[in-house]
């Protein structure tokens, strides 16, 4: 209970307000959506996100106060189609679901991995594919080209995040024999810097070249698997909720999510329909 409060409480004192932002002047122009839900506009979206993982969600190097990213932008966008100025509030991982649950903020955004557990606690709106990436330090001649040569191997993983599940998993089924050490870090550079310091061989995070400095780390590894990502909401905001896939699913189709995964050098292929899984 203390841990949760901790975590709910660093949404509210790291709120970082940003104004009412559309991803594109067309994305405004194609997705309006104000009229199918008349009961949010107007009503501000308060986001949760972590803002330390690119390209999905980060703080802007020219503008500290200001969080940017593919989900940042993809955020702005559905609040631009619903009417709804955006904020931000800047947690820990491990404190987006607890900020929902609280009502301190109506949406978490940080590659979420959709689980059955999860979703007996909050929605999921699931939009994305699972894509996780081993990253070792860039001199390290370690070659890694399945699951099977983490055996043995000292890992680290973010606390709740896919990629420490996907760890137990390997650890549990290929690697039973010769199991992974594993070490949790909260998230942002303290996975990265256990490679870096040689505390860990490799990092297992989000597969994209833009989230590590690529003068100390290399990307060795990229698995795309079926496991989905998506928007944690609140179990009391069912409609909210249906308007933010409704929403989704209009950026899907006039083409302004497929602009986001080209401007943040994403692959297009983790792209899922927009979902709402109310269980």
């Amino acid at each position: 209970m203390r841990a949760t409060k901790v975590a709910v409480s660093i949404l509210s004192v790291l709120a970082v307000t940003i104004g009412f932002l559309a991803a594109t002047g067309d994305a405004q122009a194609a997705c309006d959506l104000k009229g199918a839900y008349p009961q949010f506009a107007g009503k501000t979206l308060k986001i949760g996100t972590t803002g330390d993982s690119p390209p999905y969600n980060y703080r802007d190097p020219k503008d500290l106060d200001k969080i940017t990213g593919m989900n940042a932008d993809y955020m702005r966008a559905i609040g631009a189609c619903l009417g709804m100025p955006v904020t931000f509030a800047v947690s820990d991982f491990s404190g987006l679901m607890p900020g929902v649950q609280a009502g301190h903020i109506d949406l978490g955004v940080s590659t979420v991995q959709y689980r059955p557990e999860r979703a007996l606690q909050v929605n999921f709106i699931v939009y994305m594919k699972g894509a996780s990436g081993a990253v070792v330090r860039k001199d390290n001649p370690i070659k890694v080209a399945s699951f099977a040569d983490f055996c043995g191997l000292k890992a680290a993983a973010t606390v709740g995040s896919a990629q420490r599940a996907q760890l137990d998993d390997i650890n549990n089924t290929i690697c039973a024999k010769n199991p992974m050490e594993i070490t949790t870090t909260p998230g942002g550079l303290g996975g990265p810097m256990l490679v870096h310091n040689k505390r860990a061989d490799f990092f297992f995070g989000v597969s994209s070249v833009q989230s590590y400095d690529l003068t100390m780390f290399r990307l060795a590894y990229t698995h795309t698997s079926d496991l989905m990502i998506g928007l944690v909401m609140s179990k009391q905001t069912v409609e909210l909720s249906k308007a933010v896939t409704a929403a989704m699913k209009a950026l899907q189709a006039d083409g302004t999510e497929a602009k986001l995964y080209k401007e943040y050098l994403l692959d297009p292929v983790i792209s899922l329909p927009a979902e709402f899984l109310d269980h």
